[in-house]
């Protein structure tokens, strides 16, 4: 037929289709746990992501801090502030006059 190997009898013994509520009491209680679980593991996924969030920002930030001075091994030395290399700044809407790197520089000088 298509190709794939059927699923074992085990596999599809519960389904929604084929259980049946023996006692409506029992239903209740069993779909209360459920959805009572189901917002115990929404909640914990929330709130173990908002935590590894706040653990990268922190370590994201420690990150740029050490970049921008340049407190590991440096060739130009401790001093040499080196931001330019990862963080550029963008210039739109040039004056048509500004056609050169150096008019641009004696711009904002």
């Amino acid at each position: 037929s298509s190709g794939s190997t059927p699923a074992s009898p085990d596999f599809m013994r519960y389904t929604i289709a084929n259980t049946q509520v023996k006692d409506a009491q029992d239903y209740f209680l069993e779909l209360w746990f459920t959805v009572g679980a189901m917002y115990v593991l929404a909640l914990t996924l929330m709130f173990l992501m908002h935590r590894q969030w706040h653990r990268f920002v922190g370590r994201r930030r420690q990150d740029y801090i050490k970049f921008a001075q340049c407190s590991d091994v440096c060739p130009a030395g401790p001093d040499h502030f080196r931001m330019q290399i990862a963080h550029s700044v963008l210039v739109e809407r040039l004056p048509r006059d500004v056609k050169t790197d150096e008019d641009l520089r004696r711009r904002f000088e």
